[in-house]
């Protein structure tokens, strides 16, 4: 969750605070890669968990003790 928390963030700082269209262009990528954690949630529940060397199980457990 800490993940899709900080991309969120990310987007409304480069709309803030961007003034041109490469950073429109970011934000606008960062919103797709946003979107598609949430609608692709397993998937990338079990990406994030293979990129830490957890089970998804274990990587799930991980999540909800913080």
């Amino acid at each position: 969750m800490n993940t899709k928390n900080q991309i969120f963030e990310e987007i409304l700082t480069t709309l803030h605070f961007g003034e041109g269209i490469e950073d429109l262009r970011y934000a606008t990528s960062l919103l797709c890669h946003f979107l598609a954690s949430m609608r692709y949630f397993g998937q990338f529940r079990r990406a994030k968990a293979g990129a830490t060397g957890m089970s998804p199980a274990k990587y799930k457990e991980s999540l909800t003790n913080k």
